[in-house]
């Protein structure tokens, strides 16, 4: 897959299914460069037959990384933003960011990332499937973690986005 990656045209399977290989055997190391290769494919092919499902597949796949406690976890977030196509992908994006910010120690950058989706009424008000049977408002869960990065980190955390 890797040589296949390389090939000029090969498109962004190669890397696709390089990725879902590599998150499989729990081997992420590689997944950060793989999923750059499939976002610099999707920017230069916007509209062009095959890429939004590229783009969606891609989106999946990351977020199966980002919900992981992996190695690969931070790469997969980072990258979650640029791959989402939707206000649903985006509010999920965002929530993510903020999830492991939060498990980073890194509450104000917790707390940016969740009022991201707090002040977009097109994100906050998204119905996101967070689990296999735990659906919420995009809004309410960017609340809920907020609540627990603030009782964790004390109220400078939130300090910025005071009026």
């Amino acid at each position: 897959l890797l040589s296949r990656m390389d090939e000029p045209g090969a498109g962004a399977a190669p890397a696709l299914a390089f990725i879902e290989m590599a998150s499989r055997a729990g081997r992420p190391a590689r997944v950060a460069e793989a999923a750059d290769r499939v976002l610099a494919l999707l920017r230069g092919a916007s509209g062009e037959s095959g890429s939004e499902a590229a783009r969606r597949r891609l989106f999946a796949l990351l977020l199966d990384l980002a919900r992981g406690q992996g190695p690969g976890r931070e790469g997969a977030v980072v990258r979650l933003a640029e791959a989402a196509g939707s206000a649903e992908e985006r509010a999920i994006a965002l929530l993510e960011l903020g999830a492991l910010r939060a498990a980073q120690g890194r509450a104000p950058e917790a707390v940016e990332a969740l009022q991201q989706v707090l002040a977009d009424d097109a994100l906050a008000g998204r119905t996101l499937r967070l689990a296999p049977r735990r659906t919420a408002l995009a809004g309410d869960e960017a609340a809920r973690v907020l609540r627990e990065v603030v009782a964790r980190s004390g109220p400078a955390a939130y300090a910025a986005f005071e009026d």
